[in-house]
């Protein structure tokens, strides 16, 4: 029995010359599990994946039978995030392992995002593939047969492009198209094929008269006052190639026959018998002036072959 105390004793005397097991490090790991250890005995920390060690990282047990300084796990910090031009980030520092920061584009209507708009501070402390912000662009403007545009690419949003018809078309809708904030463009124009005005003929004139006229515009022909018209086509039509369907050798033409009423006269007047409706070709009227004719003028006028009046301004009186 006595043996037996004597053993107890000798443990007792033993675990009290042992450091306690060291205590647990938020966030670390031991290299080995270890309890009870005597003095002189070394334990290692580890911290767990996005920590870093501050302190020693390895401890001893002490003569005192207590530990040395311990060391804690802190999160690993990122600096700040990389810098992307024309863009912003949120939040704001500081950055611990598994923050993220989210970035946007400064000017939406110009520019968008490229690559992932959030990244993350990484375990190693650095920062995920940040995006960039480029340059929204549109494409090719829309092709408009038988037009050219300007200018030339690249288009960024609010851009535009100005359409000009080629020869004898016209151009429907807007003549100028702008990009837009979705790299679209606004609804471009159609070049229409048109015609000239047609042929004229001599001493006639035709209707309707414009600038322009679209494929199955049609114009008509006629003399003018007194002068017969002659030909098989009175008509003329705009065709869908932008020519007219009678040309000038197949037009009309107009042979006079007749005069209209001569031309009036400044102080002086026509005699009465000489006053009608039309007069024939080579017929000869004569005016009286109030205070007689200018100085090598005749007081007459003559109906041409060409069915005018031989004077067409007919100033031949003194005043």
């Amino acid at each position: 029995m006595q043996s037996l105390h004597y053993i107890k004793q000798f443990i007792s005397l033993k675990t009290e010359q042992l450091c306690p097991s060291p205590p647990p490090v938020t966030q670390a790991l031991l290299a080995t599990p270890i309890g009870p250890s005597p003095p002189g005995s070394c334990v290692t920390f580890y911290c767990v994946p996005g920590f870093k060690i501050v302190g020693p990282r390895t401890i001893t047990c002490k003569n005192d039978l207590s530990w040395s300084e311990m060391p804690c796990c802190v999160p690993n910090e990122c600096g700040d995030p990389p810098t992307v031009a024309d863009a912003t980030f949120t939040p704001e520092p500081p950055y611990s392992s598994g923050d993220m920061v989210t970035y946007s584009c400064t000017n939406v209507d110009t520019h968008e995002l490229e690559g992932p708009a959030t990244i993350t501070c990484q375990a190693n402390e650095r920062w995920s593939a940040s995006p960039t912000c480029v340059l929204r662009e549109c494409g090719d403007p829309p092709t408009v047969v038988a037009a050219t545009f300007t200018p030339a690419p690249p288009y960024t949003p609010t851009e535009t492009v100005t359409y000009t018809c080629i020869a004898k078309h016209t151009l429907e809708g807007p003549a100028t198209v702008t990009c837009q904030a979705d790299g679209r463009w606004t609804a471009g124009p159609v070049c229409i094929t048109t015609c000239c005005p047609p042929p004229s003929i001599p001493l006639g004139t035709f209707s309707p008269i414009k600038d322009s006229y679209l494929p199955s515009d049609q114009v008509t022909y006629k003399c003018c006052n007194g002068i017969t018209m002659t030909g098989s086509f009175t008509t003329n039509t705009c065709g869908s190639d932008g020519t007219w369907s009678v040309t000038r050798a197949s037009l009309p033409s107009c042979e006079p026959t007749v005069c209209p009423p001569p031309p009036s006269i400044l102080h002086g007047f026509i005699f009465e018998v000489d006053r009608k409706l039309t007069y024939a070709i080579n017929e000869l009227i004569h005016y009286n002036c109030n205070y007689g004719p200018k100085p090598g003028k005749a007081e007459s006028n003559t109906c041409g072959p060409d069915g005018l009046w031989t004077d067409v301004f007919a100033d031949i009186c003194d005043e």
